[in-house]
């Protein structure tokens, strides 16, 4: 019992350093949320700056991410777009944590 807790410790440490912070917003190497959807990991936090987001839809699909805006909101705007006919932002991942 106590080898199994000691290893799930020791697996919960090496994944927290070994997350990523994506940065987005206009002044970033990724100006849209959707070019950063596709590269983060289990674990990851995405920063998105405040702006306005047009035409873009993708899917999050892992798991533990803390997704979270910076200096103010980040306004969405589909133009009539959905990712798979669903929403703006489709949640496929656990533990997903949205902080605007």
């Amino acid at each position: 019992m106590k080898t199994n807790l000691l290893f799930a410790v020791v697996f919960l440490i090496t994944n927290m350093l070994n997350a990523t912070i994506w940065h987005v917003g206009a002044s970033q190497t990724y100006t849209m949320p959707s070019q950063v959807s596709t590269l983060v990991n289990h674990g990851d936090t995405v920063n998105i700056d405040a702006g306005i987001y047009n035409s873009n839809v993708c899917a999050w699909n892992k798991n533990n991410l803390l997704i979270r805006c910076i200096n103010g909101i980040a306004h969405l705007k589909s133009n009539g777009l959905s990712y798979g006919d669903k929403a703006i932002w489709v949640i496929q991942g656990n533990n997903i944590n949205l902080i605007y």
